[in-house]
């Protein structure tokens, strides 16, 4: 149910970039020529049309990062893989998580963004939390890892539905 609702989120997140998107083949004049433009405009569209790609990829890496992630603790507590195992494939994820957060740090919003872009920050950031936690608990096997990566996990799942809402609205 929940791999259902996060493909869901991001076909959904998809969509609302989707649908801002402009259509470049309808700037020509009546013979077919492209019509000359502000070069400030295009590139201000262009910034924004990239951002909101970067976004998009983003979106889409957490929401297979997640629900990999939970594949693993699904597995592993079925008792099909070890923990070593799950350590191993939690650090996977882990990487993956922490490249998409490194290509987005560095990003400057245009500003009718920076509330979804902090939501998508704050959300990549979390579910890197949950992420260690969880390999820590899977080295370990101390609980205390397994209810801080419960917390986490509830966090992030509440930021990216927060995020999701967020993107809906611009």
């Amino acid at each position: 149910m929940r791999t259902a609702t996060w493909a869901i989120l991001a076909l959904l997140i998809c969509a609302a970039s989707l649908c801002g998107a402009e259509d470049d083949s309808a700037k020509v004049d009546s013979t077919g020529n492209p019509i000359a433009s502000d070069p400030e405009i295009d590139s201000h569209e262009f910034n924004e049309s990239a951002f909101t790609e970067q976004m998009d990829r983003a979106w889409i890496e957490y929401t297979e990062d997640f629900v990999y992630a939970s594949g693993i603790l699904d597995r592993y507590v079925k008792g099909n893989i070890t923990a070593e195992r799950a350590l191993t494939a939690t650090s996977s994820v882990y990487l993956l998580n922490s490249r998409t957060l490194f290509e987005l740090q560095d990003m400057e919003p245009p500003e009718k963004y920076a509330n979804y872009y902090d939501l998508t920050l704050q959300t990549l950031t979390t579910f890197q939390d949950y992420l260690w936690s969880l390999g820590k608990y899977f080295e370990t096997t101390d609980t205390k890892y397994a209810a801080l990566s419960s917390n986490y996990y509830n966090m992030t799942s509440n930021l990216a539905q927060r995020g999701l809402e967020e993107a809906m609205f611009i």
